[in-house]
Formats: C-alpha cells, sequence, structure tokens
C-alpha cells in the first residue's frame, strides 16, 4: 500500500460521507463497487499504520 492510495481513499471516504452514496456510486467509472474499495483500504491502512496515528493523518485531512 503506497501513501498516495491512502491519500486518496481518506479524500473520497470524506466525500462519500458527507454525500449520498447512490451518487457516488453513479459518478464512479470504476469497475468495483467505490464504497467496498474505500472501506477495505481504510481497514488495510489502519492495520498497516495502526489506529491512534491513522487518527493523527485522518484530522489532517
Amino acid at each position: 500500500m503506497f501513501l498516495d492510495d491512502i491519500s486518496v481513499s481518506i479524500v473520497l471516504n470524506n466525500y462519500t460521507n458527507a454525500t449520498n452514496a447512490q451518487i457516488v456510486r453513479e459518478l464512479w467509472a470504476g469497475d468495483q463497487d467505490i464504497l467496498s474499495s474505500i472501506k477495505n483500504v481504510m481497514a488495510v491502512a489502519d492495520k498497516a499504520i495502526g489506529s491512534g496515528l491513522w487518527k493523527k493523518i485522518r484530522s489532517k485531512f
């Protein structure tokens, strides 16, 4: 996992939390479900760097 993946996922996670999920799915051009993909990346990042550090990073976005 790369830092840019985590950064993009944080931004997308914040956006999807503030927007109707159906709208996000309609606008996503990818093959996989965007909301599931974001959840997966966020879970891997949480395991990789630990929740304490993860919370500090997320608070910056």
